[in-house]
């Protein structure tokens, strides 16, 4: 089906990366959204982390719109080279407030 985890784990500065990835046939459906929601409840409750941070391909739309719906913001650019190629990817961050 796919996966979704984190890494990057940072925790002298409680910061992390997520990622994922899916397959094309379970696209659309919400899976992504409701796997990524527990995780981000976990990094938070369990973890303690303060700093989410997550890295997209600019013309990956559908994962665009699913970070935002998950209240992350851009944060910042980066240019990833993937078999020879440049990628712009934009960094999208979640800042987590204590109550």
């Amino acid at each position: 089906m796919g996966t979704c985890g984190f890494h990057k784990w940072n925790k002298i500065n409680a910061e992390i990366e997520i990622g994922y990835d899916l397959g094309m046939q379970f696209w659309k459906k919400g899976y992504m959204y409701e796997a990524l929601d527990k995780i981000l409840t976990l990094l938070r409750d369990e973890m303690s982390i303060k700093e989410i941070n997550a890295c997209i391909f600019v013309e990956n739309i559908d994962s665009i719109r699913l970070i935002e719906k998950l209240n992350f913001k851009i944060s910042g650019t980066y240019n990833e080279v993937f078999r020879i190629k440049e990628y712009l990817h934009s960094i999208y961050t979640l800042n987590i407030e204590r109550q």
